[in-house]
């Protein structure tokens, strides 16, 4: 496998999640991140990925800068706690709406299954009763997942 992401040597590891990024995943990540729509490519952007998992990224969006907010299986990665739902307050904060998409396990919820090196996690939260988010049923459902919104 090549090692498309050699162009980041200086991403720094903050304690959260990048080292585990940085043992492999980033590296072997496309260095592009593209929003398409109906075969068009609608936004195109240097892929850093782990730079919204750190403390300030988000400090930078005014107040509901954003008309949507979208996370998919995204949330579960970082740890639970005081953190987690400061993070959730910035989206929150950030976005006018907010979908949130996150892997569902009933009997797992308050549990964390799997951590790598401290910072990279499986944590299966209550989305809506810890971070006060709107639960919904879509008719059709999406398999394997939890979806709310704000």
């Amino acid at each position: 496998m090549s090692d498309n992401r050699a162009d980041l040597p200086d991403l720094p590891g903050a304690g959260t999640g990048i080292e585990y990024w940085r043992d492999g995943l980033e590296r072997r990540m496309p260095p592009w991140w593209e929003l398409g729509w109906r075969e068009r490519v609608l936004v195109r952007v240097r892929s850093r990925h782990n730079e919204v998992l750190e403390p300030d990224t988000l400090a930078r969006f005014a107040d509901g800068q954003f008309d949507l907010v979208v996370t998919r299986w995204h949330l579960i990665h970082v740890p639970s706690g005081e953190a987690k739902v400061r993070y959730v307050r910035e989206l929150k904060r950030i976005g006018k709406a907010g979908l949130i998409l996150e892997p569902t396990a009933p009997d797992k919820t308050g549990r964390v299954d799997w951590a790598q090196k401290g910072t990279y996690r499986l944590s299966w939260d209550d989305w809506a009763r810890w971070y006060d988010l709107t639960p919904f049923v879509p008719k059709v459902a999406i398999p394997y997942t939890d979806v709310v919104y704000w």
